[in-house]
């Protein structure tokens, strides 16, 4: 007999249907060793609940009942094994050798097992890794990536009842087990949540459960407004805060208020609240405001280990050893430094995890490597404890959570964390199964979503930032959209909208001490003209009717303020921006609009990664570069304690540094197979043309030293180039009267695919190219784009809030 049920966020239902069954042995198994983390504590609370009952995850169960012997393959253990099919290939695939590809094989791997992808079908060109990873794990005593072990029917047999709970998939591992159950006839229930349950696992159930029963009509506020992703009509918003602030500051302000006055006035604790951040970056004003507020934090009880202080001492001893450090005298190491017993626990797994995968007989300087793969991915658990602060969540989680406020900050649908990266190995196997990741991707969002809602108990307040009214209208936040309801009776109403300077003004009676007042002054300070005024700025524009694109300024001091920006002199770049939109270049150039903040951060991560190479390649002036990695990590600790890119960290950090690693790594080895030098960074250079000056700075200058030829590199954060870029046209003349032979290369860092394009510079018409431009310039026309159609539009453009086109 199966029966499918739908879970509650308490697993009280669970408990339930296990109070109404006969009693007996009773079997739990869940989805993941996190879940059945929750299942315990839930039975915990609920005394005796778990009496003669077993509660295992379903990868436990495989490892225990499996017939014949199977070892429990861990993430570190997938990534040292991955880590030697790396060292296996890497002189037949140089790419290898890059870091990154450490995360890309391992998310490949992950995401085609879950899935049930054979990868040795499926694997395309890549498949000899997968075939030398599946070996090797078969070596060492692990199941095959596609394998389904033959279990052992005797637990099954010997429980009186099964549960099933947390499974969203439906996979091999999963339907062995339910058919086992059923042939043997035993009392099966299934707890799914049918609002994350694919279509797969729901088409299975439906055709192999007896008796289905799930959530037809609920009652609660926020399971329908959870219903309304899904088009469904909200039929009651008590208990929803709508906010819409005009910085990221407002809406952190207006929920830490809020969480205090709740906590002061009406009995709530702070451990009653979440708050989730769509955007990570901001975490780290979050965790000011908290503190300079004195609201306490619930500190997440998972720490990584590259956080701990001491490794580089762990890294001194070992290399000055005079042996080979073997498990015992490296554990001996690690007690200096540490007492913790979960930790010293921890240390143990991780040196028995190296040790079976490359043997007893370990170099120092291997064992180096391998322990800087387990600081970088491995955690450790504090003693549990109860919460007593504000919890901060920045990512997608599995667990159901239990909160009585939650506050989503940053809610505009474009902003959602993406749990799938772009991964070119993942969309190699995707194109082979014809996969549509963009589908996925967007129900991904909208079941993180739901999760939030449904983990709420009392109260929900979702905000967005928007710098004025006109940003709403237009959908600048999609996920708005997704809430609003066009029938004048149902509409949501409840918005609340407020400003940096009135939310803060409010939350003056709140400060409890004069470092909170003194943050709370600074803000008062702003004034409304940090915020441009679009509305205004779009009427300069002039130009009729919306249909009408090539509108010609007429003012006058919109002509003064182009004639100024001419005769001051311009920038390389700023020619660029005209040819690719004259409007754009207007506002950022000549306006100075200072663009959307989400975009100043993307900003920051550009010039993070051109400070870095320029500090890390000066110590190669006139030499070959070689990848150091101690050199490097020096240089980027350098930088980032500048805090001039306070807001470039967490994953966006990790990526941009991964990639400069692969970067760094492939110019040593281009440069070993040239006689390319480092001739100069940063290098500025002057042009005139119809007597204007026009200033541009190129990145980096190689120069061959036998032919004199020079390679004028350019870094951009992303790869998109064109051939006849201007900042080539005013290369090509600043060498012209030279005569030296030169090439230029634009290398995309974040989309590097180990080669390095070169072109060379146009230098006859170049003049001619610069000199239209000007001329474009003078006669004050700024239409939004040459072309005219907004598929050509820059998908990044940082000012796509404020031109009508960018929000048709």
């Amino acid at each position: 007999m199966i029966s499918v049920y739908e879970i509650k966020k308490d697993a009280a239902n669970l408990f339930s249907a296990m109070q109404m069954d006969e009693g007996g042995k009773i079997l739990i198994i869940t989805k993941n060793t996190e879940y059945k983390d929750f299942i315990v504590q839930e039975g915990l609370k609920n005394l005796g609940m778990l009496l003669n009952t077993s509660v295992l995850s379903i990868d436990e169960f495989y490892l225990r009942y499996a017939k014949g012997s199977y070892k429990f393959l861990s993430d570190l253990s997938m990534r040292l094994i991955i880590k030697k099919i790396i060292e296996m290939n890497k002189s037949e695939m140089e790419f290898l050798s890059y870091p990154s590809y450490m995360d890309l094989i391992f998310e490949a791997i992950k995401d085609a097992s879950k899935k049930d992808i054979d990868l040795i079908v499926h694997g395309g060109e890549y498949k000899k890794i997968y075939e030398d990873y599946e070996s090797l794990i078969k070596e060492g005593g692990y199941l095959g990536m596609n394998d389904t072990a033959e279990l052992d029917p005797l637990k099954i047999k010997n429980a009186d009842a099964i549960y099933f709970i947390g499974f969203n998939e439906i996979n091999k591992k999963l339907s062995y087990l339910i058919d086992m159950a059923k042939k043997l006839d035993k009392k099966t229930k299934i707890f799914i949540e049918e609002d994350f349950a694919s279509d797969d696992l729901m088409a299975y159930l439906k055709e192999n459960a007896d008796e289905v029963h799930l959530d037809e009509d609920n009652s609660g506020y926020f399971e329908k407004l959870a219903k309304k992703l899904f088009n469904e009509e909200i039929i009651d918003t008590d208990g929803i805060n709508f906010v819409r602030a005009d910085s990221v500051e407002a809406e952190l302000d207006y929920a830490l208020t809020d969480i205090k006055e709740k906590v002061l006035k009406e009995g709530y604790a702070y451990g009653d609240a979440l708050i989730y951040l769509m955007d990570k970056s901001e975490e780290r004003s979050l965790t000011e405001m908290l503190n300079s507020y004195e609201i306490p934090i619930n500190k997440n009880s998972v720490f990584n280990l590259k956080d701990i202080v001491w490794q580089e001492k762990l890294y001194a001893d070992i290399l000055a050893n005079e042996f080979e450090t073997n498990g015992v005298t490296l554990l001996e190491m690690i007690n200096k430094y540490t007492a913790d017993e979960m930790l010293l626990d921890k240390f143990e797994k991780i040196i028995a995890a190296i040790e079976e995968i490359y043997g007893k007989t370990i170099s120092n300087e291997k064992w180096i490597d391998l322990l800087k793969i387990a600081f970088k991915y491995e955690v450790y658990r504090e003693k549990d404890r109860v919460p007593f602060g504000v919890s901060i969540y920045t990512a997608d989680f599995d667990t159901l959570r239990h909160y009585k406020l939650i506050y989503i900050v940053g809610a505009n649908m474009d902003n959602f964390p993406k749990t799938m990266s772009e991964n070119f190995l993942l969309d190699n196997i995707y194109n082979e199964i014809g996969y549509d990741k963009s589908e996925y991707m967007s129900k991904l969002s909208k079941n993180l979503m739901k999760k939030l809602i449904k983990a709420t108990d009392e109260k929900l307040t979702i905000s967005y930032s928007a710098k004025t009214l006109s940003d709403s209208d237009q959908g600048a936040s999609s996920l708005f959209n997704e809430f609003y309801i066009f029938d004048e009776e149902n509409k949501i109403n409840k918005w609340i909208v407020l400003d940096s300077l009135n939310s803060i003004k409010k939350s003056t009676s709140l400060a409890t001490n004069p470092e909170q007042k003194k943050y709370i002054e600074a803000y008062k300070g702003l004034s409304k003209t940090k915020y441009p005024d679009y509305d205004e700025i779009n009427k300069l524009r002039n130009e009729g009717e919306a249909s009408k694109y090539n509108g010609k300024f007429e003012n006058y001091s919109t002509m003064a303020k182009v004639d100024e920006f001419l005769n001051n002199g311009f920038s390389v770049s700023f020619l660029g921006a005209y040819d690719t939109c004259p409007y754009s270049a207007l506002l950022g150039y000549i306006y100075c609009i200072e663009p959307a903040e989400v975009d100043m951060k993307a900003r920051n991560i550009g010039t993070y990664m051109h400070k870095v190479l320029e500090i890390y390649y000066s110590n190669f002036i006139g030499k070959k570069v070689i990848y150091d990695e101690a050199l490097l990590e020096k240089t980027m600790e350098l930088i980032k304690k500048t805090n001039e890119y306070a807001d470039v960290y967490g994953f966006e950090l990790e990526n941009i540094e991964t990639y400069i690693k692969d970067f760094i790594i492939y110019d040593e080895e281009r440069m070993k197979k040239s006689n390319y030098v480092v001739k100069e960074l940063e290098k500025k250079i002057k042009i005139y043309v119809d007597g204007y000056e026009i200033r541009g700075k190129i990145d980096r200058v190689d120069e061959d030293t036998l032919s004199g030829k020079l390679l004028l590199i350019d870094y951009k954060k992303s790869s998109s180039t064109k051939t006849h870029d201007s900042q080539l046209i005013s290369y090509s003349l600043y060498y012209k009267p030279s005569g030296v032979d030169i090439d230029a290369a634009f290398i995309g860092i974040s989309k590097f695919d180990d080669q390095i394009e070169t072109m060379a510079p146009i230098q006859d018409d170049a003049e001619e190219v610069i000199s239209e431009i000007i001329s474009g310039v003078k006669s004050y026309n700024f239409p939004i784009i040459k072309s005219g159609k907004k598929s050509d539009c820059p998908a990044f453009c940082e000012f796509k809030n404020i031109c009508k086109r960018g929000r048709e």
